[in-house]
């Protein structure tokens, strides 16, 4: 405050002065005694004398009560100093107050005008001059904060370098522990953390150098054990590996050949055989990824090892391997479960085919066969009490022809009961195919070798030809019941391929995929129109059959009657090609699901992809922009598909595309330069 810089040892000598003159001018004007109360503090002075002259020993009076005034004044003046407020009610303290009211009063009135004399200078003038001032703070500053890191000693700066080198690594290695499974993986990572927590302590609480160096080397060595774990991690993931889990189509696939079934031999708008073109390219691209693993899961065996908090790359470098790894271990599982899921329909179609064409045959031989039945049955009936005996030996032999027909039909019969019920890729090869189409051929022959024995046997008699009619009608009605049968499981068919379409449709399944694209709705649409035209076709065969049936009843016993046999006959035989039609249509709609849960995998990892930082000296890092560029091209081109024939070769083009990203990241993890 401003009474704390009085001069006053100028007072004092002020005071020395007054005293002296006092003495020679005896003559002086007098000063009031209550004068000096409100002016303890004012420099006196040596006016011209107003009055009479004082006696001396009241004079020495006066100057002893003004000393007493400026010691009051210097005690104010360190009290104010000191911020203390006093309210004691004396004349010392009161004329202290009077004077700090005037020092602040001509402080003020000093400041206000040096406020106005700078407003009048210019604007710019002031900001430079603040700036400077500013600048020249800072660089003080700065100054200081160095000047205060020089004073430090060495050892200080270099471990809180080792510190934050520690903390960087314990960074690196955590993300290390979390892609490695092996229990002590988690126990090491928490020791390194407790370690370089008490190395930390010690240095800042005690300053104990050595015991922090201490514990940042026992956290090095666990980092160095958690390394060694991960490298170990890498081999595990490779051996367990299993070539064999890739199921092969057995049977139609020999010695690792695909032939008959090469993919180029194979036709791209068959459902059956365009899954299986989607098979051998998952094959192909899942034996090429594990080419890629092993490769890749090998690298850090001959690697630089870690030694120190210097080799954060080395942690970062097997992270990436690892974190490769993994990605690869979920990508093969896909293509594993994708593969086997095409590689089960593809064993429904081909046995839905067999039994349709096995069926077809037998429907056919059983038509021939249930008129020889009759015709034989209804000869014996009415030749055998009159004992035709020129006729017999043709009737015998025509017995004889019949039971060898039924006794083959009876065989495909059981043929194809065992195919119904097979689970068995090795009855679905071309031997089997070959066996069960010779035994329907053999049946076919003998039906027509047993054509002209029955020809030959008696003629039935006028009153059993309505018999004949009648046993005729009854078959039918058992083969219009089969196709009533075969009806309904086209009906159950399509109805679960159109639920299934529909739901993707309208996103049901879709729930997490909201990151992808989805295939086009008008390969939805083909294959609803198809269901569509599936059902109606059903519905006219089965119309149909119903109809012929109800007009041979009514026509029984004319002349003009029909064959309801036949006529049921070749409705049964449509209703079974139609069914394979439905089956088709039904694997086509789970072939969609399957593409949709593949597309949008594939645009997940292709995402990755897209993402992973080469090496700058990789050549890999040029090969990727070409083939990011044909993954766009692909994906584009499952998007605008129209039909399932067309987004299936798109999809085997994308599948190939995402496999040659991930060979680029492969082959710079294993640093190749081509």
């Amino acid at each position: 405050m401003a009474l704390a810089n009085m001069p006053q040892e100028q007072d004092l000598q002020v005071i020395q002065d007054s005293t002296a003159n006092s003495e020679e001018n005896a003559g002086r004007q007098s000063v009031k005694e209550e004068e000096f109360d409100d002016a303890p503090t004012h420099l006196p002075h040596s006016g011209t004398p107003r009055g009479p002259k004082y006696k001396p020993g009241l004079y020495v009076i006066l100057v002893t009560l003004l000393v007493a005034g400026l010691i009051a004044c210097r005690t104010v003046s360190t009290s104010a100093a000191r911020h203390i407020t006093s309210r004691t009610e004396n004349d010392g303290i009161s004329g202290a107050r009077v004077k700090e009211r005037h020092l602040r009063e001509n402080a003020r009135s000093q400041f206000e005008e040096g406020d106005r004399e700078q407003r009048r200078s210019s604007s710019t003038g002031k900001q430079t001059d603040g700036d400077a001032t500013a600048e020249e703070e800072g660089v003080h500053l700065r100054g200081a904060v160095e000047d205060l890191r020089k004073s430090r000693p060495p050892e200080v700066a270099i471990m809180e370098g080792k510190l934050e080198k520690s903390r960087k690594l314990l960074s690196a290695a955590d993300r290390l522990a979390f892609l490695v499974t092996a229990p002590q993986a988690k126990e090491l990572i928490g020791d390194a953390h407790e370690h370089v927590e008490e190395a930390r302590l010690q240095f800042t609480n005690s300053g104990n150098i050595i015991a922090s160096e201490e514990q940042l080397l026992l956290a090095v060595q666990d980092v160095r054990k958690l390394h060694l774990a991960a490298i170990a991690q890498c081999d595990a993931l490779v051996n367990k590996v299993d070539m064999t889990e890739f199921f092969p189509m057995a049977g139609l696939e020999t010695g690792g050949d695909e032939a008959p079934l090469e993919a180029g031999k194979l036709n791209p708008e068959d459902t059956v055989q365009s899954m299986m073109i989607t098979f051998y390219e998952i094959k192909d691209v899942y034996f090429g990824m594990i080419e890629q693993f092993q490769g890749v899961g090998r690298a850090p065996l001959n690697s630089k090892p870690f030694e120190n908090e210097e080799d954060i790359n080395v942690l970062t470098d097997i992270s990436e391997d690892l974190r490769f790894l993994w990605n690869a271990v979920a990508s093969q599982q896909n293509l594993v479960w994708l593969a086997n899921e095409f590689r089960n329909r593809i064993f429904i179609g081909l046995k839905e085919h067999m039994l349709s064409v096995s069926k077809t045959l037998l429907a056919f031989s059983e038509s021939r066969l249930k008129h020889s039945q009759i015709t034989i049955k209804l000869a014996r009936k009415a030749h055998k009490p009159k004992g035709y005996a020129s006729k017999a030996y043709e009737l015998k032999f025509a017995e004889k022809k019949l039971a060898e027909a039924e006794n083959v039909l009876n065989a495909l019969r059981e043929r194809i009961k065992e195919l119904e019920a097979t689970t068995k890729w090795e009855d679905m090869s071309e031997d089997t195919k070959v066996v069960l189409l010779q035994e329907a051929e053999q049946a076919k022959k003998l039906m027509l070798a047993l054509h002209k024995p029955v020809l030959e046997v008696p003629p039935i008699p006028n009153d059993l030809k309505l018999q004949r009619e009648e046993l005729i009608v009854d078959e039918a009605e058992g083969v219009h019941n089969a196709c009533l049968a075969e009806s309904h499981a086209v009906r159950e068919l399509l109805k679960d391929a159109k639920a299934r379409l529909e739901a993707w449709l309208e996103g049901a399944y879709s729930e997490g995929m909201d990151d992808t694209i989805q295939l086009s709705e008008d390969v939805y649409s083909e294959l609803l129109s198809k269901i569509k035209q599936i059902r109606e076709q059903a519905k006219q065969e089965v119309d149909a059959a119903a109809q012929s049936l109800v007009q041979a009843k009514e026509a029984l016993g004319s002349a003009v009657a029909a064959d309801p046999l036949r006529a049921q006959t070749e409705r049964l035989v449509n209703l079974i090609s139609i069914r394979e039609k439905a089956r088709q249509l039904a694997l086509e709609s789970e072939r969609l699901e399957l593409s949709e849960l593949e597309f949008a995998s594939l645009q997940r990892v292709a995402a990755d992809a897209k993402i992973y930082r080469f090496r700058e000296s990789s050549a890999a890092k040029e090969h990727i922009i070409t083939d990011t560029k044909k993954y766009e091209e692909a994906k584009r081109a499952v998007v605008q598909s129209e039909t399932v024939v067309e987004m299936q070769a798109a999809m085997n083009r994308l599948r190939r595309s995402v496999a040659a990203m991930n060979r680029n990241i492969a082959n710079d993890r294993m640093k190749k330069e081509s």
